[in-house]
């Protein structure tokens, strides 16, 4: 088997501090100095097991269950037994908790034909300061899916050459293709390991469900009790501080390629933290669900992050530098399928130049709706792709069976708390409404909207109010209500344009822009006459009789919108001559004498009781009503007949305004009640019964009413 970067073997002759001297120099050229170096270890130890015929039958050394004592600054060589199940250098096999606490610590492990070391339904072993250089299979191997709590720190794997698979193996599905650490169940510790020079992978974790394998194996849990657990769903104890590089193909492989599979949920996600890959194809592919992925180097690799399963990711600190290929690969690469959202926070491209692809390829479709991908503070240096753009969905193959667009958001891209959101032209009919408090540019653009603050800054709550009261605001959300009309309305006027063009389009209402647009007729009247709206309380600025009037039983509002309908009012109410009263007779007579004229009105309206007077101002066609109150306004004759009130079981709310002929609008469910469903939504995320009920004991969660 040929490495894919053939080391120097030399004899030490001298060690001063971090100064080594060899017996002959070297041939080849390594790099020596700076972050990215090559390792140089002794593998020589006083104490040695070796075959005494290292190229007839091998031998090989084993634990056993009980079995005690440890390992340290052993020297292994020409050990293992090449294609034979369990014949392995250095083999703890089915020890369980029964030597917990045992370790191996500077062990070199040498010229293996099976593995360096395989750990083997064996748990709580520490394995420390460990070389591993040339063996036929996976080096640090953990064999069959239950082992757990073990500790690998500060090990050297080189050289792990692929293998055949095993007769008889524990795990079906692995095809022991030479990794450095190769394992199948999260709950371990990985910390300040270095793989190099394997021929497939320098950390591969790998665990699937497959026919002839069911991942639901006996393991010991975090309360210590044997239980059968799904182990795709447990995540990493630590992966920590490791470094890979001149690997055949992967630095960092994790998961497996079918979504979904292995899984954390948002509490208990797979976490890996300060990585580094260098001179390797693929310095990174997460294939697993609810993943973090903070700190993390890539440098002089051909892909950076290579075929994620984007779904609940984040990756935070990434740093690529030179990647030929792509630094950011998009989701399941060439199958171009996004099952979920991820986010990049601090993402850093230097002197990466692709060919055909851009720096950072998306994928434009999901099976799912409402899938996002973030990006935060990402900084290119000296980075261009040749063919292609910074970001956008590259050269290769499209996937045309997915139904839902992914949106993407580029945070703080043109300006400190701005966001641009991009939507896939790969469905050309949407239409992508977007409702926002000012909008993505301009001064405030970005900015959060709230409906009384966007009356303030629009003039409505300048224009409201008495002089007695001063400024007031409106009483209503009429903002946020007027603003989701406009959207719906513009909503439609888009797709009855697609009739037309065929295709969709983007379209945005704010807040802001809705605040002004219903700043009626005082925005008008600023225009004409460029004079800010003074305060009138409930008077109209231009109409005149439109305010309030006390009558025997209860306060009535009058609303005269013209000369006509002034008359017609006087006439009914038994003063036909304030219609013909030069004081009165036009609007802008009206206006000049609002007082006078509100004194007529009162004296006339003090004699009547309000509802039989609006009754039949009504009748006539004349703008009238009584001043409710809103237990009232529910419950009048009229509220009842059309029946605006609705109730279904305990809920009761107001009706649909909209009444189609046809396709009526009725109250199909009612909607949750407070708490309704925590249980229900925390058990999706994962958390246990037990769990829940100490979050709602200590006041985190509440729980359901009826437990309230």
């Amino acid at each position: 088997m040929t490495p894919y970067f053939l080391p120097d073997e030399r004899i030490i002759t001298a060690i001063d501090g971090l100064k080594i001297a060899l017996d002959k120099p070297l041939e080849k050229e390594h790099v020596g100095d700076g972050e990215y170096r090559s390792e140089v270890a002794n593998l020589s130890r006083n104490i040695i097991i070796e075959s005494a015929e290292p190229e007839g039958v091998r031998g090989h050394t084993m634990y056993h269950l009980n079995s005690t004592g440890g390992l340290s600054y052993v020297e292994f060589r020409h050990l293992g037994k090449e294609g034979v199940l369990g014949k392995y250098p250095v083999h703890f096999h089915l020890v369980r908790d029964s030597m917990r606490g045992a370790a191996a610590i500077g062990l070199s492990i040498w010229d293996s034909h099976n593995r360096f070391m395989a750990i083997h339904g064996t748990d709580y072993l520490l394995i420390r300061d460990c070389v591993g250089y040339q063996s036929v299979g996976h080096g640090f191997f953990l064999e069959d899916g239950t082992e757990q709590y073990n500790i690998l720190d500060r090990n050297l794997a080189v050289q792990a050459y692929r293998g055949k698979r095993l007769k008889d193996q524990a795990l079906p599905f692995d095809q022991n293709e030479g990794a450095g650490f190769w394992w199948a169940n999260g709950r371990n510790t990985f910390t300040r390991n270095v793989s190099c020079e394997n021929d497939e992978y320098g950390y591969r974790f790998e665990i699937l469900k497959a026919s002839n394998f069911d991942p639901k194996l006996k393991v010991r849990d975090v309360d210590g009790k044997l239980v059968e657990k799904d182990v795709r769903t447990i995540p990493f104890l630590r992966f920590e501080d490791n470094e890979s590089h001149s690997e055949g193909l992967y630095s960092f492989y994790f998961g497996d390629d079918r979504n979904p599979s292995v899984h954390g949920d948002r509490q208990h996600p797979f976490i890996a933290r300060n990585l580094v890959a260098w001179q390797t194809h693929y310095a990174l592919r997460p294939n697993l669900q609810y993943f973090l992925m903070e700190g993390f180097k890539s440098h002089d690799g051909v892909y950076g992050v290579y075929h994620p399963d984007y779904d609940a990711h984040v990756y935070r600190d990434i740093y690529v530098y030179n990647a030929t290929a792509e630094p950011i690969n998009r989701a399941h690469d060439d199958d171009s399928i996004q099952y979920g959202s991820f986010t990049y926070e601090n993402l850093t491209l230097e002197n990466c130049k692709p060919g055909r692809d851009p720096l950072i390829q998306l994928t434009c479709t999901s099976p799912k709706e409402a899938q996002a991908g973030h990006f935060k503070n990402v900084v290119v240096k000296n980075s261009r792709s040749r063919g292609a753009n910074v970001v956008d969905l590259g050269g290769g193959p499209r996937n045309k069976h997915l139904e839902y667009p992914v949106a993407y958001y580029f945070h703080d891209l043109v300006g400190a708390g701005r966001v641009t959101k991009v939507l896939s032209v790969k469905f050309p009919r949407l239409v992508h409404c977007r409702i926002s408090g000012f909008g993505g540019d301009g001064p405030r653009g970005g900015n959060p909207g709230y409906d009384a603050i966007i009356q303030a800054m629009t003039g409505m709550i300048a224009a409201t109010g008495s002089p007695q009261s001063g400024p007031m605001r409106i009483g209503v959300p009429l903002v946020d209500i007027s603003t989701g009309l406009y959207a719906a309305i513009g909503i439609l006027m888009a797709l009855s344009e697609r009739q037309k063009s065929g295709v969709g389009q983007f379209l945005e209402t704010t807040l802001y822009e809705t605040g002004l647009a219903i700043m009626h007729p005082h925005a008008a009247n600023y225009f004409m006459h460029g004079k800010p709206p003074q305060l009138t309380g409930n008077e109209h600025p231009n109409l005149v009789p439109y305010a309030i009037f006390p009558t025997r039983t209860a306060d009535i509002f009058i609303g005269v919108g013209n000369d006509g309908t002034f008359r017609k009012l006087c006439k009914e109410i038994g003063k036909p001559e304030l219609g013909s009263d030069v004081r009165f007779a036009r609007n802008k007579d009206r206006i000049a004498n609002r007082e006078a004229l509100r004194a007529e009105l009162a004296a006339v309206f003090s004699q009547h009781d309000a509802e039989p007077l609006c009754d039949r101002l009504l009748a006539a066609g004349l703008p009238a009503g009584p001043v409710q109150a809103i237990d009232t306004a529910l419950t009048n004759a009229h509220s009842v007949h059309r029946g605006d009130v609705i109730e279904k079981d305990w809920y009761k709310g107001v009706a649909s305004p909209i009444r189609l002929e046809r396709t009526k609008a009725r109250l199909r469910n009612v909607p949750p009640k407070f708490s309704e469903h925590a249980t229900e939504v925390l058990t999706e995320f994962g958390y246990s019964r037990g769990e829940i009920e100490a979050l709602i004991a200590g006041g985190v969660v509440c729980g359901p009413e009826r437990k309230r």
